[in-house]
């Protein structure tokens, strides 16, 4: 396993209360808005953290959780099962391969994987194949910065590096919200 993915073994640092205080999802909320029946995607699912929050606050709309992990896409379908759930799925990737269908997805976002990510420009490639026209891409991840936690600096991505990588791949109306998170910048972008 590379240094950089994240280990399974510690999962239970994903579902620490502690993380409420720097990451709490409904933060986020208004980054989702604007829809029923939408299909929201999350790479790098882990536990659940943001998606089965997002699934409960829209529940008008299908989650779908992916991780390159199938031990933690294991933890994810249980907290899926324990919190019945019932607009949440799950699924295998990796860089290479996202398993969705073409303009299939409403938004895809991932938090704390993109600098995990060797591929950058094949995942976003994927990722802009997956969206419908108009949808959505949101990469929450550590700033580059010194932090309490996280991983080290030479693994983080400045967000301009994420906003180029986004307009590279001709993603449109890209924005960062640095102001959200203490620790973490959000990079958006649209199809």
């Amino acid at each position: 396993m590379s240094e950089k993915i994240f280990n399974p073994e510690n999962a239970h640092k994903l579902d620490n209360p502690e993380r409420l205080k720097s990451n709490n999802p409904e933060k986020l909320f208004f980054l989702f808005e604007g829809g029923q029946n939408r299909k929201i995607v999350e790479i790098g699912v882990g536990t659940g953290f943001f998606t089965l929050p997002l699934a409960q606050k829209f529940s008008d709309c299908v989650f779908t959780g992916l991780d390159i992990s199938s031990v933690m896409i294991g933890h994810f379908n249980k907290k899926i099962a324990e919190k019945n759930i019932t607009n949440v799925k799950s699924g295998i990737c990796s860089d290479e391969t996202l398993n969705l269908e073409n303009s299939s997805t409403d938004i895809v976002f991932m938090a704390n994987v993109y600098h995990e990510i060797d591929k950058h420009e094949q995942m976003l490639k994927n990722i802009k194949k997956a969206l419908k026209p108009g949808g959505i891409i949101i990469i929450i991840d550590w700033k580059a910065e010194e932090t309490p936690a996280g991983p080290p600096q030479h693994e983080r991505i400045h967000f301009l590096k994420v906003q180029q990588d986004l307009t590279r791949e001709g993603l449109i109306n890209v924005k960062t919200y640095n102001d959200i998170y203490l620790y973490h910048h959000i990079v958006y972008g649209q199809k």
